[in-house]
């Protein structure tokens, strides 16, 4: 597939997502005893296996676009501060 397509799924799925946790939201509103809301439990379901398309979607594009940066960033490296000295008795 192309990195263009995977974009597109990319966002379909997100907006699947926002859909279903809406739904989800409005099933936790209807029936406040959460241990004994089936509908409830299926669109958390439905949220975790569209989590899961997602996060592979994702991993997808990334071996496509297969970006390394250019060069080593390296980390300044820390400095002594002040002429201040430390007291004999401290």
């Amino acid at each position: 597939m192309d990195v263009e397509d995977l974009r597109n799924k990319l966002s379909e799925l997100r907006k699947k997502r926002t859909y279903i946790t809406v739904q989800k939201g409005f099933a936790a509103n209807h029936n406040k005893d959460l241990r004994e809301n089936a509908t409830y439990d299926n669109w958390l379901d439905q949220e975790f296996l569209i989590n899961a398309e997602i996060s592979e979607v994702i991993e997808k594009i990334e071996k496509l676009t297969n970006t390394k940066p250019k060069h080593k960033w390296e980390k300044p490296k820390p400095t002594k501060k002040g002429g201040v000295e430390k007291q004999k008795w401290l």
